[in-house]
């Protein structure tokens, strides 16, 4: 599906600078920043989801860390650690 864009001619210029350093069509950077944008947008919606889904889960059960217990296990972190468990 095809689709028109109008941007101000600051921004064409920038645009079409930025192919020409990357050596790439016009039309693949503007594919490259809107695919760029979209995942974005997905990528914040997904955060979104994931934080609304642990506050409901922490409203249901309580479970949680403190900011204490999670900075102590942070300072002391390495691959492999496990998390501390939460408690309520």
């Amino acid at each position: 599906m095809a689709a028109a864009l109008s941007i101000d001619d600051d921004l064409h210029a920038q645009l079409v600078r930025a192919a020409e350093e990357a050596e790439i069509s016009l039309e693949t950077a503007l594919y490259e920043a809107v695919t760029a944008y979209v995942d974005r947008a997905n990528a914040r919606a997904s955060f979104d989801r994931e934080a609304l889904e642990s506050l409901a889960e922490y409203e249901r059960t309580g479970l949680h860390l403190t900011s204490d217990e999670m900075v102590a296990w942070l300072t002391g972190w390495e691959p492999g650690r496990p998390v501390p468990p939460c408690h309520t």
